[in-house]
């Protein structure tokens, strides 16, 4: 339970969870998935009030990191979730035409196999429509590093799928 000082930090830091959740969410205005994000944004703040001490520096500084690391691990559990249960009925490569069944279960079983980092990357990339850069964003990486994740990830999928 928050004791009257630390409510009152946290009552002072809202527009830290708001403005961490803001940052995360691919859509902006309301979604359920934002809210999912923003009642995350909330508990981690109230977690970081909870465990700061003045001598770990400013609140502010300590609750932004705190709060900002939630919101994206929230963010790349529900990426990966997404893409385990995406139905990929719908999704085209190269403009060809659907993946039929049997290639969208053995392209989901190969998707599966990949590391959760790189199923994030694929899911935002490919099945989101994402650009490289505001995947990069939301998972907290570098540009750089999510065009290598997708190169390997795509060269690994090939080598599955062709085997």
């Amino acid at each position: 339970m928050l004791d009257k000082e630390r409510r009152a930090l946290v009552g002072e830091h809202l527009w830290v969870a708001e403005a961490a959740a803001r940052a995360v969410s691919p859509h902006p205005g309301p979604a359920p998935e934002g809210e999912d994000l923003l009642g995350e944004a909330f508990l981690a703040l109230c977690e970081a009030a909870l465990s700061w001490e003045p001598s770990k520096g400013s609140f502010s500084a300590y609750a932004w990191e705190k709060v900002r690391r939630a919101v994206q691990d929230t963010w790349r559990r529900e990426a990966q979730q997404s893409l385990r249960s995406a139905a990929l009925a719908d999704v085209t490569w190269a403009g060809a035409d659907p993946v039929g069944a049997p290639e969208r279960d053995e392209l989901l079983a190969a998707l599966m196999l990949l590391p959760p980092s790189w199923q994030a990357v694929m899911n935002l990339c490919f099945f989101r429509g994402l650009g490289t850069d505001e995947a990069a964003r939301l998972l907290g990486l570098s540009p750089a590093r999510v065009s290598r994740i997708k190169r390997k990830a795509l060269a690994r999928l090939r080598a599955t799928l062709l085997d």
